[in-house]
């Protein structure tokens, strides 16, 4: 899971989905992604808000935006 994770993330700017303002935060001692969408306005019906993403949570709207990674 965590190799898929890693996948994942490694992604975004190849993708040109979302832009990472920022790698890690800690937050209550748990590390969270710092996350902005890129400013799209014709893709504003799929951009999100994902300023304080955990890890499994960014996953998460990846798969179900992406599908799961092969390989």
């Amino acid at each position: 899971m965590e190799v898929a994770l890693d996948f994942l993330l490694s992604n975004f700017d190849r993708q040109n989905r979302l832009k990472e303002s920022k790698l890690r935060q800690e937050v209550n001692g748990l590390e969270y992604l710092c996350l902005q969408p890129l400013p799209s306005p014709r893709r504003r019906e799929n951009s999100f808000d994902a300023r304080y993403l955990s890890r499994a949570e960014v996953a998460f709207v990846l798969i179900a935006r992406e599908g799961l990674p092969s390989g």
